[in-house]
């Protein structure tokens, strides 16, 4: 479980094997206004290096948007 301050109540988390997956609702706001959307994110390590991350945003159950996010953990000096 974690909390932020942009979420409302609290992230509920579990993993297995190399996955994590954090269900949350969170308020995005907007120049004009501020959506309560629900999140699906998946974490997914590849190796020692490497993470891969997928994210569902939706609203009434409905996929309103979808990021895919990469990271590379740099080699530290003499790797």
């Amino acid at each position: 479980m974690g909390t932020a301050g942009d979420i409302i109540g609290t992230a509920q988390g579990h993993a297995a094997g190399n996955a994590f997956n954090w269900r949350y609702t969170m308020t995005v706001k907007t120049d004009s206004s501020s959506y309560k959307l629900n999140f699906d994110d998946w974490i997914y390590q590849q190796d020692a290096r490497h993470l891969m991350n997928v994210t569902s945003m939706k609203k009434f159950g409905i996929e309103v948007a979808r990021a895919t996010l990469f990271f590379n953990k740099e080699r530290e000096a003499g790797q």
